[in-house]
């Protein structure tokens, strides 16, 4: 597996993490968390979007930042108050990483260790339709995390 260093436009464009000692980039990937972890029109739409990280010791989520400039200045407070926040997961406290749905757009579930499950989006790039149904950067996804994480990757058909 090829690793990475971290692209200096990380801090700009996301609210990146910092990367702990050792720490190398596996995977990134076009991502979005959905309003809600179910398969209802709320679950199938993005929240806010940002990249899927797979470092060789966790999995982060790292929004795109909100302007805050311009007409985006006036709308900042309440912007703020819908954006998601980062997520660092170590890859220890995976317990599975499978497809979720069969229903556009591509989404993936992270089992956590303590009965809790993360969805998000995963599109073939940012400007990718929402409703587009490639999976190949889901598959991807689901892939390199379960071997990562050292968890067996689930049956591919969506839950």
């Amino acid at each position: 597996m090829v690793t990475r260093p971290r692209p200096v436009k990380a801090g700009i464009l996301f609210r990146a993490f910092p990367m702990l000692p050792g720490e190398t980039v596996e995977g990134v990937w076009s991502a979005s968390v959905p309003w809600s972890g179910n398969d209802d029109r709320w679950g199938r739409l993005p929240k806010h979007g940002g990249n899927l990280l797979l470092t060789n010791q966790r999995l982060l989520f790292e929004p795109l930042r909100l302007p805050k400039v311009g007409p985006a200045k006036v709308l900042a407070p309440v912007l703020d108050r819908l954006a998601e926040d980062r997520k660092a997961i170590p890859l220890a406290d995976l317990t599975g990483v499978v497809p979720f749905s069969d229903r556009a757009p591509p989404r993936l579930r992270i089992a956590l260790g303590n009965g809790e499950a993360e969805t998000f989006i995963v599109l073939e790039h940012r400007m990718a339709l929402i409703w587009n149904k490639g999976t190949s950067q889901r598959d991807d996804a689901i892939r390199r995390i379960a071997t990562a994480a050292n968890v067996p990757p689930e049956s591919s058909s969506p839950r």
